[in-house]
């Protein structure tokens, strides 16, 4: 019985080790890789100063130009978009970590359908923050509707795991050189540009999705901040209704929205799309 117990004590002590040890590895590739997402994040969390910032996904990285809209607006503006971060899960996790520490004029939020409709495995992207787990209780309360919260505290290494390759890597590259006040644009047509089809809705409005983006709104709201909605331009026709559970909850709220997807804008230049999703730039 003895033997048992030091077998079992050993194997415990060693996993435990190995999970410290490893999480204290890979903090200092997070704080030093020059990976850009792991770059943006340390902004986000502790460096944004700026009057504007504009959030989201790809669609958000590579489209809204920083020093133009700062130029047009007279502000200064940050664009904290993060490729992959793919819902309002995420955003409002990036919107926590932001307040901790900065409250901008204006908050900017690109959305598209993946903010209201149903999908699977809609909070892995939440893991994106997980190198940040314990300093925001507020934005860790995501990862309990997750599922993860008690991974994440049980295991420090767990936290690092949704970035670990880019976060070596960005040791040894260094993918910020054409980042621009958070802005990384796509520098090249397709050689193979899209072709114009027809998209139609293909799931269910997610009530906690909603939920998520009236806290998001809410929260604005509390402190003041001018929140702003926008859908991007897509190489794709789709019906008024496409978007409709977005426009009335901006309706509902007074959230300025602004569609540039709807109305068919640019669908006659094929010429100035990557691919059906992304302008390049």
């Amino acid at each position: 019985m003895r033997k048992l117990f030091l077998y079992v004590f050993t194997i415990v002590a060693s996993l435990f080790l190995l999970d410290r040890g490893g999480a204290c590895l890979m903090s200092v590739a997070q704080r030093r890789s020059q990976d850009m997402w792991s770059y943006k994040l340390r902004r986000i969390t502790s460096g944004i100063s700026e009057d504007v910032v504009l959030m989201g996904t790809s669609r958000c990285h590579n489209h809204y130009v920083s020093p133009l809209i700062a130029d047009s607006l007279g502000m200064t503006v940050y664009n904290a978009g993060i490729t992959s971060t793919k819902n309002i899960y995420t955003h409002y996790m990036v919107l926590r970590h932001l307040l901790r520490h900065h409250v901008p004029r204006v908050v900017c939020l690109e959305v598209m359908t993946n903010d209201f409709l149903r999908e699977s495995d809609a909070f892995a992207p939440t893991l994106f923050l997980a190198p940040y787990f314990g300093e925001c209780d507020a934005a860790d309360s995501v990862f309990r509707d997750a599922g993860t919260y008690w991974a994440l505290r049980l295991s420090h290494l767990y936290r690092y795991n949704g970035r670990a390759f880019e976060n070596v890597a960005g040791l040894i590259l260094d993918w910020q050189q054409t980042d621009t006040l958070g802005y990384l644009p796509i520098p090249a047509p397709s050689a193979h540009p899209p072709v114009l089809g027809e998209e139609t809705l293909d799931a269910a409005v997610d009530p906690r999705k909603v939920r998520y983006l009236r806290r998001f709104a809410s929260l604005c709201r509390q402190h003041g901040i001018l929140l702003v909605w926008t859908i991007s331009p897509r190489f794709s026709h789709v019906s008024p209704e496409f978007y409709a559970p977005l426009h009335r909850l901006a309706q509902e709220m007074g959230i300025p929205l602004l569609d540039y997807h709807t109305a068919g804008f640019l669908l006659d230049r094929p010429d100035l799309f990557f691919d059906v999703p992304h302008l390049w730039d």
